[in-house]
């Protein structure tokens, strides 16, 4: 199943035009598997293990040339990290400011009709982030969290 799965990312790769190394390959299995929203140093810490000759410039690096081609979100909502997330849907974005969580948000139709309306002006946008900041549920039913 995990050969199954690699030759599908390595065509997924291949088809947004991104020679499908094994360093790339492995990073974006990792996204897909780990729905974190991860920065560059977890996805290093996690798969430098298996592979010792990946560096951090080569994570970096590769998230941006998958964001270049469309296939990750940079995220800026977090003010000490980059975060990444390979779900390139309409989404917002929720980051706790107690435990450091990032969630995702899923819009109504009325809320991506209203976002649509915004590609109909003589701008041309080429990015646009919904975040929003506060306590998670579970920050405050675990007391975490002083009002």
């Amino acid at each position: 199943m995990a050969e199954s799965r690699e030759i599908n990312i390595r065509e997924f790769l291949a088809n947004h035009h991104i020679r499908p190394s094994q360093q790339r390959v492995a990073i974006m299995e990792y996204l897909l598997a780990n729905k974190t929203h991860p920065t560059v140093d977890q996805i290093f810490e996690q798969l430098s293990v298996d592979i010792p000759s990946l560096s951090k410039t080569t994570v970096y690096n590769t998230l941006t040339l998958f964001s270049r081609h469309g296939i990750t979100l940079v995220l800026t909502i977090d003010p000490r990290n980059l975060r990444f997330d390979s779900d390139t849907s309409t989404h917002a974005h929720f980051l706790c400011e107690v435990c450091g969580e990032l969630h995702d948000i899923f819009l109504s139709k009325e809320q991506k009709e209203a976002l649509q309306l915004l590609t109909r002006c003589e701008h041309q946008i080429l990015d646009t982030q919904l975040n929003h900041k506060g306590v998670c549920k579970e920050c405050r039913t675990h007391a975490r969290y002083q009002v």
